[in-house]
């Protein structure tokens, strides 16, 4: 049976994805990405955790356990969410592609238009369509 620690690894990197597509803020993703790597690698099954356990993982603080905490108790993660709805499938899928990523992209130039219109723009022309 495979541990939980690989699924919130993957839950927080992409939290940490998603987020520095959003934000301007360098520095939260990388608190997400360090989690994740910390939760991943822990020795110990963290599926039975609480808060104060999960605090104890290096780099997991207060706000990071208790989100972790919310996908081992219900399978989700209510900000991850929040975070998806944001942001279309299509998009997402392209983050998943090998060396596209969105290392180097200014996230204060990207524009989601609605699913109808079906395009992402960076200025004034479309550049990637998508469907969902």
């Amino acid at each position: 049976m495979p541990r939980a620690n690989e699924a919130v690894e993957a839950v927080l990197l992409e939290y940490a994805d998603l987020i520095s597509i959003l934000s301007d803020d360098p520095f939260k993703p990388r608190a997400y990405e360090k989690a994740a790597r910390a939760v991943g690698g822990y020795p110990a099954d963290v599926s039975g955790f609480d808060v104060k356990q999960l605090q104890g993982i290096p780099n997991v603080g207060k706000s990071i356990a208790e989100k972790v905490h919310e996908f081992l108790a219900t399978g989700t993660m209510g900000a991850l969410e929040e975070l998806r709805a944001q942001i279309p499938a299509g998009v997402r899928q392209l983050m998943a592609i090998p060396g596209l990523g969105w290392t180097g992209w200014t996230p204060a130039l990207i524009r989601f238009s609605s699913a109808s219109s079906g395009s992402v723009t960076m200025g004034p022309k479309p550049i990637i369509p998508f469907s969902e």
